[in-house]
């Protein structure tokens, strides 16, 4: 049965979803207990159960949060509503109706990949109807604040490595948060010298009930992630006190991962959501908070550039989704490569070999995934990868400037033919960029500002 055809008969069968219920208690006072119900038709029923701890050297506020864990729930509820996407969503509480807008670009947007890959079309304005009564007063709330702590979102890989460690030697008191510690991003912050009591938890499991429906058959693929943290950075800085969170989302970001639509599997790392995101928290969580991305204005070529000159970070940090879990690099994936690719400028072969662990460059399983990279593909790989201007770039600076024509590596070689002068010339270009449209302090632009300058 055509993927459609199985996205109608789900709608049908199972016309509403439901957001029941919320509800939280601090356990002790560093572990916050969040519990959210979800109902599909009255015959599948979600509980997942989300617990937030606080480093022992982290202070927590005692504040109002209701209205954040609400708003939680509301994008924590993506990930359970997309196994039938129900065309009708019941909330428990009010919404007011300026809200709708903002949600309906999110699920829709930001569930592109989603509807790409089970060949799924349909309108923003009959995808989904929201039903919750409305209400004219909207209280956001403000909460005091340390001025010089900032939250940086970790992730394992080379980006908020990067965040962390600028911040860091610019004198911020840098406040980790990790949803779900894997060995890799606790490697990060302890190569940091940052301990595990000055940082941010969350533990997120998936409900099972969810898991079972997915081996069933029912509809699953990637939700907007990105959109998940933004909401949780936003509810762990009030309690913390902290007005920035400082994410790493890079220009690079912006650009689609099927060329000319608005298919984005980054969608929830772009300045169209910063911008969105910023303006919902002001208006309706708190006009405190200061969400930002610190490599906004910069792209993915300047990344690998500075990273190139952080070693304390190059042995522990993983791009590579498949492998950082467990610590490793899968060697198998487009993010591999892409890590490859980009860092191949500014760092010696053998010594990028000796960190991601195994010849990439001649591994003739990733000759597709090469291709869609360099754009030579109707669509690039459904993963956080740079530019397809970047990647060309890279790739023709690292085969003039680092190999003889006789001795690049399989990959390399099989590419050399496809790339031009232009990408060539574009690289001097693409290390002196700097995007305008950011949302950085004047303190924060001017620090980016200065570690450019040194490249």
């Amino acid at each position: 049965m055509e993927k459609f055809s199985v996205f109608q008969l789900l709608r049908e069968k199972y016309p509403t979803f439901q957001f029941k219920s919320y509800q939280y208690h601090w356990e002790n006072p560093k572990k916050l207990i969040i519990q959210f119900t979800y109902s599909i038709g009255g015959e599948w029923t979600f509980s997942p159960t989300m617990e937030i701890l606080f480093g022992e050297n982290v202070e927590v506020q005692k504040i109002d949060i209701d209205s954040f864990i609400y708003h939680l729930g509301i994008v924590e509820l993506i990930s359970y509503w997309k196994a039938t996407c129900s065309p009708e969503v019941q909330f428990p509480h009010p919404l007011h109706v300026d809200e709708i807008p903002f949600w309906k670009t999110i699920f829709y947007h930001g569930l592109g990949e989603f509807f790409y890959k089970n060949g799924i079309s349909v309108s923003e304005d009959e995808f989904m109807n929201f039903t919750a009564s409305s209400f004219d007063e909207v209280h956001p709330m403000a909460y005091p604040y340390e001025k010089n702590t900032v939250l940086v979102p970790i992730g394992g890989g080379k980006d908020s490595s990067l965040t962390l460690h600028i911040l860091q030697k610019n004198n911020y008191h840098v406040v980790p948060f990790i949803i779900n510690p894997s060995k890799t991003t606790l490697n990060i912050i302890h190569a940091a010298g940052i301990s595990e009591k000055n940082a941010i938890f969350v533990h997120r499991p998936i409900d099972p009930v969810l898991l079972s429906m997915n081996e069933k058959g029912f509809l699953n693929g990637h939700i907007p992630f990105s959109a998940v943290i933004a909401f949780y950075t936003s509810l762990v800085a009030a309690l913390a006190g902290i007005k920035h969170i400082a994410l790493s989302n890079e220009s690079s970001a912006n650009e689609s991962t099927i060329p000319g639509t608005k298919i984005n599997h980054q969608y929830s790392k772009t300045y169209e959501f910063e911008k969105l995101f910023r303006h919902f928290t002001h208006r309706f969580l708190s006009p405190t908070t200061n969400y930002f991305s610190f490599l906004r204005p910069i792209n993915e070529l300047q990344i690998g550039a500075l990273f190139s000159k952080m070693p304390m970070f190059h042995s522990v940090f993983r791009s590579c989704n498949v492998g950082s879990k467990q610590g490793i690099w899968c060697n198998l994936c487009p993010k591999c490569l892409f890590t490859h690719i980009i860092l191949s400028p500014f760092l010696d072969p053998d010594y990028i070999q000796n960190i991601i662990g195994l010849k990439t460059f001649d591994n003739p399983s990733l000759e597709e995934e090469m291709l869609q990279l360099m754009g030579e593909s109707p669509k690039k790989p459904f993963e956080c990868v740079g530019t397809i201007n970047e990647v060309r770039s890279a790739l023709a600076y690292t085969l003039h400037e680092k190999y003889q024509v006789f001795r690049a590596p399989l990959l390399l070689s099989s590419v050399a033919n496809r790339l031009t002068q232009e990408d060539f010339v574009l690289f001097r270009s693409l290390l002196s960029y700097f995007d305008e449209h950011h949302f950085l302090p004047p303190s924060f632009e001017q620090i980016l500002r200065y570690e450019l300058e040194k490249l």
